[in-house]
């Protein structure tokens, strides 16, 4: 068997997390770091002991140089095989982390505008998606529900994805100011706002619109079969509004609130806009006797990732009483807080579970606190941090995930699980939590059985044909930059008819990939995964 070494194709760190992985590895060997310039060996040091990996079927090691901290290029050397080049340097994820949001731009529905230099005029298009949509309650009734980011690789707008992907990235934004002060890179943007911030309030004025005037939210618009694969402004098919759904209004009304105070700094109108659609929402919340999840309404005749229904509509109601109680110190919201904290899972951060978002909203708000709900929230990020380190030591290239995990939106599940170590990391100040974290984020770079980088754009070895259909139509040869897809699926039930015929039976359950623009169960590009890859790429660019 050969030998390969994976690397994080970004590179690493100056004083960050270092490790590669060798692959065909049965017995330990030494590595060596070599300087790509003068060829020098630079540092030797002694792999790991090999494990097999089930997962990947593989005999892994570890090379962990973490205590390598001179600037320079270089590659990794183990007998006669060696890596790619990476650099070590100070901030090596800084052009990452504007290249994931100029993938929400490229995303939006609307016109998309090479105005600004930053932007690549082969991916600009012109307004799409502007006719008024229909009710599905109303046929009769028209709305305009223009505007805001497409959610996926197809044309749906789904508002409680769209709420996750903008608490993701405001909380990003919350927790690492310093990372987000670049202004002016994105067309349109308000002037002296940073250009995060611009971004997120583009599918904030969109959610605005899906507001109805009794505070409930539309849960999502959609052509009601799968959306056409054309260029955006070449989509002119029926688009349907499905009913308001608690869900919707939920996540609304949470990430109104957070927004509200948020906006406050630079744009007070908008900020005051935010805080009543965030009242609106939860009156209209208060109204309902038991919380329903939503259900795909006969028109559509197709799912999407606007269907996708959270493990707990409770987690949901926790992360918006949470935001409000955060934005208002009202007691009432307290007691609520009290009354729900035991039965939710608060170290989700997802289509799954949003009870992460209220932790944070509880953890870091300045208003009064129980002792009781703050340390059982800490607790469980304590237990979970803890039951991912032991994933990740049990995994040949230390990523948190049991052979069995390899489903579905594989890469938000690595991506959520960074977010838990790098948040349980605040509380806890653990070095083996950064470390855990910084292997998730090396899986997606790159550290896998596939040495795939799993964004468009990036890497050595980067996606390129994403299910992404501005991507499949543009005038180059190249995706659109910066659209992280969701990665490995293994599970027969989930894949598409393209992974079920181009994925050979018996292949090891973290190689089930396709790098294909028709395969959505591996390719697909969502925003949320965007967002949560951009809240860890804001935590490492500031070590």
């Amino acid at each position: 068997m050969k030998s390969k070494l994976f690397i994080n194709q970004l590179g690493y760190e100056l004083y960050g997390p270092k490790t590669a992985v060798v692959t065909g590895i049965t017995q330990t060997e030494y590595f060596s770091i070599v300087d790509c310039a003068t060829e020098k060996t630079m540092l030797t040091g002694q792999l790991s002991k090999p494990l097999f990996d089930e997962a990947s079927g593989e005999y892994t090691a570890i090379a962990d140089f973490s205590t390598f901290r001179l600037p320079g290029r270089y590659y990794i050397k183990v007998g006669r095989k060696h890596s790619c080049k990476f650099d070590v340097r100070e901030r090596p994820y800084c052009n990452l982390k504007a290249t994931l949001l100029r993938g929400f731009y490229y995303n939006r529905c609307g016109e998309v505008s090479d105005d600004n230099p930053s932007i690549i005029p082969e991916y600009a298009h012109p307004k799409c998606h502007c006719e008024p949509a229909e009710l599905v309650e109303n046929r009769e009734k028209v709305i305009d529900v223009s505007g805001g980011w497409h959610d996926s690789g197809s044309y749906v707008k789904a508002a409680p994805s769209a709420c996750i992907a903008l608490a993701q990235m405001l909380y990003a934004y919350k927790m690492f100011p310093a990372e987000f002060c670049s202004r002016d890179n994105i067309p349109d943007s308000p002037k002296g706002m940073p250009d995060i911030l611009a971004e997120c309030k583009t599918e904030l004025v969109w959610l605005l619109k899906m507001q109805t005037r009794s505070g409930g939210v539309y849960h999502k618009v959609s052509t009601p079969n799968v959306s056409v694969f054309a260029r955006p402004e070449n989509d002119h098919e029926l688009q349907l509004v499905a009913p308001v759904s608690f869900q919707a209004t939920a996540c609304f009304t949470a990430v109104a609130a957070l927004a509200s105070s948020i906006y406050e700094e630079f744009d007070r109108d908008f900020a005051d806009l935010l805080q009543s659609a965030a009242f609106s929402g939860w009156i209209w919340l208060s109204s309902c006797e038991e919380p329903q999840q939503f259900v795909n309404p006969p028109e559509f005749t197709h799912s999407s990732s606007g269907d996708i229904k959270p493990r707990s509509l409770t987690d949901t109601l926790f992360w918006t009483v949470c935001e409000l109680y955060s934005l208002t110190g009202e007691e009432s919201f307290r007691r609520r807080i009290h009354q729900l904290y035991k039965n939710v899972c608060a170290t989700e951060f997802s289509c799954f579970g949003t009870g992460g978002f209220g932790a944070l909203a509880y953890i870091t708000t300045d208003r009064v606190k129980d002792l009781e709900v703050d340390r059982h929230i800490r607790l469980q990020f304590r237990i979970e941090a803890d039951n991912i380190i032991g994933l990740s030591e049990h995994n040949g290239f230390e990523t948190a995930q049991a052979p069995s995990e390899y489903n579905y939106f594989t890469n938000i599940n690595v991506l959520n699980r960074a977010m838990v170590l790098i948040v349980a990391n605040i509380f806890f100040h653990s070095r083996e939590y950064v470390n855990a974290a910084a292997s998730q984020f090396d899986y997606i770079l790159g550290k896998n059985p596939l040495g795939q980088c799993f964004i468009t754009g990036v890497g050595i070895n980067p996606v390129k044909n994403p299910h992404h259909r501005l991507s499949a139509f543009s005038e180059t040869d190249d995706p659109v930059p910066g659209l992280l897809v969701i990665g490995v699926c293994a599970d027969d039930d989930a894949k598409d008819s393209f992974a079920k015929w181009n994925i050979p039976r018996g292949t090891p359950r973290a190689k089930c990939y396709c790098d294909n623009k028709v395969c959505y169960s591996t390719n697909e590009t969502v925003l949320f995964a965007n967002s949560a890859m951009l809240f860890v790429t804001a935590f490492f660019d500031k070590m």
